[in-house]
């Protein structure tokens, strides 16, 4: 009887240990998978971020032939105010094309040494990231330090639609955008799930151990019969007789009935929670699945948009460079037809003294005006250039309202000149005229 109550309990023991082992290796799995989906998400917010440290760059650096020349001090002054709200930036570094570094924010870093990552992925025109542990100097400049870095690649475009003119590379500091909580969890659970399978096994063996113990003799107790005694007072209240058997000293048979069916009940409930730990596992790993195909699908998305507005950019700039030259062309001709209009105002009012016609015109706001003297024609104040909006489509409406507006300052100058250009003619005549008479009486 004690054996078998001994190798009840050791089925439970067993029962209890595997269930644990399982399910701290099923949060394990769990712990790794979320883990990795946090890591990836914060390692794209940081290839994102780090494509605006890109365009900080862009602004610094020209091209001189084929060569990348990046002037390290204003480089380093740009950075510092790019990233100045920015903890998790540990260095930033451009390189040219050939794979050279052209400067660093890291004192340590000479230019001209060659790259130790692969940029091929960059110059292509896309995006990369590497977990490295490296040696820098932050940008506080408070000495060296050692750490896990996030290295990001995002070409270094000067123009849109040309070929990438080197690499950025921003690192960040991996501990400081990737919570570590997942980790030490991780690590919690695999411990916790390396100790119960060890008890487990440590149980399987004291299961076993019994059936290795060679068996002993064992004599038959020896049987004693029950002291018989006489009760008078049984005798005396009229019984049958007085004799009785004493009862035994010796403990009753245990009975393992219940404790067998609490072992049961516990057995039931561990498996209802294996399974329901199983059930939950494949649902963390759909649900990591279906995440890694949104991610996947809102970068397709992102890149579709990007290149469907360069395309439209690029097929829009032919448009605004036509738009422009004609609007040059029209205040050219606007130009030339005021200068006609004042020359031709100028002339009639030469012609008007040489006659000596005083006539009185009325002017446009109804006050009399002697049409003898010269009126220098109004000056029109030109309004002060508006900003050109950013829009390609509102830059292109602005544009033809602005040569529609220049075709008709031309028109109505050349009309304005053609009505004065009969009056100048019909003055010289008079003049000549005049002259005649002039020259005639004197002859007389």
């Amino acid at each position: 009887m004690a054996s078998t109550q001994r190798g009840q309990r050791v089925k439970v023991m067993r029962a209890v240990f595997g269930g644990l082992s399982l399910l701290c290796l099923a949060g394990w799995l769990f712990t790794r998978t979320a883990g990795a989906a946090a890591a990836t998400e914060a390692t794209d917010a940081a290839t994102v971020r780090a494509q605006g440290y890109a365009s900080t760059v862009a602004r610094e650096a020209r091209l001189e032939g084929d060569r990348l020349v990046i002037l390290p001090r204003s480089f380093d002054d740009a950075i510092r105010n790019a990233v100045s709200g920015d903890p998790t930036v540990a260095r930033v570094r451009a390189w040219d094309p050939a794979g050279s570094l052209v400067v660093s924010t890291d004192p340590q870093d000479r230019p001209g040494r060659g790259a130790g990552a692969d940029l091929r992925a960059a110059l292509r025109g896309g995006s990369d990231a590497t977990v490295a542990q490296a040696t820098f100097t932050p940008l506080s400049g408070d000495g060296t330090a050692t750490d896990t870095l996030i290295q990001t690649f995002v070409p270094l475009s000067l123009r849109a639609g040309d070929r990438p003119a080197g690499v950025v590379e921003v690192d960040f500091v991996r501990a400081r955008i990737v919570s570590s909580w997942w980790e030490w969890l991780s690590i919690s659970l695999a411990a916790a799930a390396a100790i119960f399978a060890a008890l487990f096994v440590v149980a399987m063996t004291r299961e076993t151990a019994p059936a290795t113990v060679p068996l002993k003799k064992v004599e038959p107790p020896v049987t004693v019969a029950p002291e018989i005694r006489h009760d008078f007072r049984a005798a005396t209240r009229g019984g049958d007789h007085g004799w009785v058997v004493p009862s035994s000293d010796s403990p009753p048979p245990p009975t393992s009935v219940a404790e067998l069916e609490a072992a049961t009940a516990r057995i039931a409930e561990l498996e209802k929670a294996l399974e329901r730990a199983a059930d939950e596992n494949e649902q963390v790993r759909s649900q990591a699945a279906s995440k890694d195909q949104d991610i996947e699908r809102l970068r397709q998305e992102t890149t579709e948009r990007v290149a469907a507005l360069e395309e439209q950019m690029k097929a829009e700039d032919p448009e605004v460079e036509a738009l422009r030259a004609k609007l040059a062309q029209a205040e050219s001709r606007a130009a030339e037809a005021e200068s006609l209009l004042s020359t031709a105002h100028e002339q009639l009012a030469a012609a008007h003294t040489q006659v000596g016609d005083t006539r009185v015109v009325e002017t446009d706001d109804g006050d009399a005006a002697r049409d003898d003297v010269p009126t220098e024609p109004a000056v029109e104040l030109e309004p002060a250039a508006e900003p050109e909006p950013t829009d390609p489509t509102d830059l292109i409406a602005v544009l033809e309202a602005r040569v529609a507006e220049a075709e008709a300052r031309a028109l109505h100058a050349k009309e304005e000149a053609m009505q004065l250009s009969p009056e100048a003619s019909d003055l010289r005549m008079r003049l000549a005229r005049t002259a005649a008479r002039k020259k005639m009486g004197s002859v007389g």
